[in-house]
């Protein structure tokens, strides 16, 4: 909100797109996002795990198929 977004958009990095159990990374991602959903987390949109690229650019996130109000056009990345 200190950097006058509303709702601002955070992407939950990690280097691939998918949960997987030995990317802890991934894991801490997919948690966050579950928290944002159930209220848990508020004042922002939360989605991940995302890399980089499709936090960043529509055209790979829409490349890769993920469908998220934040990939592509995330104002944070974590």
């Amino acid at each position: 909100h200190g950097l006058g977004m509303e709702t601002p958009k955070v992407a939950a990095l990690a280097a691939v797109e998918t949960v997987n159990p030995k990317m802890p990374a991934t894991l801490d991602a997919a948690a966050l996002t579950v928290m944002a959903a159930r209220g848990q987390i508020s004042g922002a949109l939360v989605d991940g795990p995302l890399a980089f690229d499709n936090a960043i650019s529509p055209d790979a996130a829409r490349t890769k198929g993920i469908h998220s109000s934040v990939a592509g056009y995330a104002d944070i990345l974590l």
